[in-house]
């Protein structure tokens, strides 16, 4: 695998997330403004269950298809097939289990967007033709496939409030971008192989697979859980309306999430390798990532946190600010929880190269448990912003918890200086936003556009390249 197709991969990553991110936000301040707050916890409750979908009937699965394909190409048939066939079994179970869901709804509209939800989680399999285009770094159709669609959402949300449509519908779009990427991806995927995988349960060599996989995504599935089981626990406990000024708050936030993903994926084979032949070079890889993200999620949550209100003024044009449904304090919070991810995703990925997902596994856990108890003691009290500040809280501890076993394995020394001089540009920001942009939209441009320059100085300057060597190092 050369570095020019790595690098080409990884840029058509970038480029397509900041795509679907700047469109994301298109999309989240139509629905904010088209749709009354019942209507958009809806919405948002219907794209927590088709992500928690996703994460649930791949549960490692796919890591493991792209690993074992890397190893030996001649296995690949086998292993997408078994891989297909067990992925059917699991999406059957969660179809099942939405049915039952979507028949105690007692709004039609409601309970025809669960039903629908639940023939996309049986069209879920077929994501498994990413990847294909995975182990062969070839992102490009895929990645603009995704952000097609996106544009197509946009629109479909235009239509349907000039249609007059009812609001619970709009979360039909979610479906029809599910199906469309999923058919898209598949029908890709085919013709590069040049045959389409049939599933099946026999003689695939599927149970050494399921148990490689098995640890690991169960731990993704476990984080996925902790930082999305408020959206349920919120509409259980408080009603659709809180649950859409919630949404205000995390959509704007939540495809941020997907950057240290999209930045760490082309490093865990490399640090894997390294772990093993030069663990001082795999600390150091390990360092240079940390430091990178470190840098750009403390400048994201210094932007979210000082301008909190002025930015959901200009998303929404003035709701969700003031009254019970004030989203402010809990977008502030759910910013600071954006820090915490962005810095606990390097040193994840580093545990995962040296074989820690047990640790992982068990610090996920001990997350879910103190959000969920957090979220039950609190939300009755608090109202929304009690899921916020409980999503803070449990990400601040997942960061503790996940940094000291990497400085148990690494060592102490080394990491504070490198982590000051990341901070310093958020820091930085801080006061100019504190010192020149007193409020409104003043205060939008200076966070937004000082955030977005400290980020491309981080990710263009020393500290980037020195990341990009890692990436190199393949």
């Amino acid at each position: 695998m050369g570095q020019g197709r790595v690098s080409r991969s990884q840029s058509w990553l970038i480029g397509a997330w900041v795509c679907r991110v700047l469109i994301g936000l298109g999309i989240t301040a139509c629905l904010g403004r088209f749709l009354d707050a019942s209507a958009f916890g809806f919405y948002a409750f219907i794209g927590t269950l088709l992500l928690l979908g996703h994460v649930l009937i791949d549960l490692g699965t796919g890591a493991v298809a792209a690993r074992e394909i890397a190893r030996d190409p001649d296995r690949e048939r086998p292993v997408l097939e078994g891989i297909l066939g067990w992925r059917w079994l699991v999406a059957i179970m969660g179809a099942l289990a939405v049915v039952v869901l979507g028949v105690s709804e007692p709004d039609g509209a409601r309970r025809g967007i669960l039903l629908a939800v639940a023939g996309v989680l049986c069209l879920m399999p077929v994501g498994l033709g990413a990847v294909v285009m995975q182990v062969r770094q070839s992102q490009a159709l895929i990645q603009t496939l995704g952000v097609v669609v996106q544009v197509a959402v946009l629109g479909g949300c235009f239509l349907l409030h000039t249609l007059g449509v009812a609001g619970a519908l709009f979360a039909s779009l979610l479906c029809f971008r599910d199906v469309t990427n999923l058919v898209g991806t598949m029908l890709i995927a085919c013709r590069r192989l040049g045959y389409r995988p049939r599933p099946s349960l026999r003689d695939r060599g599927l149970p050494p697979l399921l148990r490689s996989a098995f640890i690991q995504g169960l731990a993704v599935l476990v984080q996925i859980t902790y930082f999305h089981i408020d959206v349920v626990l919120v509409r259980i406990m408080r009603g659709e309306a809180e649950l859409g000024a919630y949404a205000a708050a995390f959509r704007p936030i939540n495809p941020l999430l997907l950057l240290p993903g999209t930045l760490m994926a082309p490093v865990l084979p490399v640090l894997v390798a390294t772990a093993v032949k030069n663990l001082k070079r795999f600390r150091e890889q390990v360092v240079n990532a940390a430091v990178l993200l470190l840098g750009i999620g403390a400048l994201g949550a210094v932007a979210g946190v000082l301008a909190a209100p002025e930015l959901l003024n200009v998303l929404y044009d003035g709701r969700y600010l003031g009254g019970a449904l004030n989203a402010a304090p809990a977008f502030a919070w759910l910013c600071a929880a954006f820090f915490c991810v962005f810095a606990t995703a390097p040193l994840g990925t580093a545990l995962l190269a040296v074989g820690r997902e047990g640790s992982l596994l068990r610090i996920a856990l001990a997350g879910l448990a103190l959000n969920v108890v957090g979220n039950l003691l609190l939300i009755p009290r608090m109202g929304f912003e009690a899921a916020a500040l409980t999503t803070a809280a449990t990400e601040a501890f997942v960061l503790a918890c996940t940094a000291a076993t990497v400085i148990r394995h690494l060592g102490r020394g080394g990491w504070a200086l490198p982590a000051f001089a990341a901070l310093a540009p958020a820091c930085a920001l801080a006061l100019v936003i504190l010192a020149f942009a007193p409020d409104g939209i003043t205060r939008v441009a200076v966070a937004v556009v000082g955030g977005s320059l400290g980020a491309a100085m981080i990710f263009l300057g020393p500290t980037g390249r020195a990341f990009r060597r890692t990436v190199d190092d393949v």
